[in-house]
């Protein structure tokens, strides 16, 4: 009863401070996020001239609820309840298709996260990082071409979409590889210390002071 009571009381703490940050960082992203009206379709930009754009939290986040969460409806809430609450200082999508697609994507990385209970490793981390922030790219920008005209209907159309959005997608690998080594780092080092319970099918650290050398 006692790990049980334990357990929720992590469960609630660590679903409150992910939606923190999550709701942090795009508010931050948002904050200096440029104004790309002036640039032209074929112009090409750098990471400079799109700021912070892309560069949030959310997806590691959305990560690391599928690893951490045992109740998967708990772990599929935490990016929804990111991107409800942030989105309320934030502009609206064009689209109810948008938002959809954007949602979709989003959700995905849970997913993955799920997997990670089977080997949690640095390289697997990495790898579902990786992984969010690709089909993150592709599934976003693919909807920009299909339900927009900034491009035309074709292939090569499409290929100038995901080549123009490139610096997009730089920010948004660097801010998944950072945010997933962070929040899962810091995970890591709260189970070693006893601060909270692994997940059953987590190796369990060995505690601090009786590692072996």
């Amino acid at each position: 009863m006692q790990i049980m009571k334990r357990e929720t009381i992590a469960n609630v703490l660590v679903f409150c401070l992910l939606v923190i940050l999550g709701v942090a960082t795009r508010w931050i992203s948002e904050a200096n996020y440029p104004k790309l009206s002036g640039i032209a379709v074929n112009e090409p930009s750098d990471l400079q001239s799109i700021g912070l754009a892309n560069f949030t939290a959310i997806g590691a986040i959305a990560l690391f609820a599928g690893y951490f969460f045992r109740p998967r409806i708990a772990a599929f809430l935490v990016p929804l309840a990111v991107m409800i609450v942030s989105n309320l200082c934030l502009k609206h999508y064009n689209n109810l298709a948008q938002m959809g697609i954007v949602y979709v994507a989003l959700l995905l990385p849970v997913a993955f996260g799920l997997l990670l209970r089977l080997n949690l490793k640095v390289w697997s981390v990495a790898a579902g990082a990786l992984a969010t922030s690709v089909t993150f790219f592709l599934i976003t920008n693919f909807a920009e071409w299909a339900f927009y005209d900034l491009y035309p209907h074709t292939a090569s159309g499409l290929m100038a979409g995901y080549v123009a959005a490139i610096p997009f997608f730089r920010n948004t690998v660097l801010s998944d590889l950072l945010f997933s080594g962070l929040i899962f780092g810091t995970y890591w080092a709260a189970v070693s210390s006893g601060v909270l319970l692994p997940r059953p099918t987590q190796l369990v650290p060995a505690p601090i002071g009786k590692q072996q050398s």
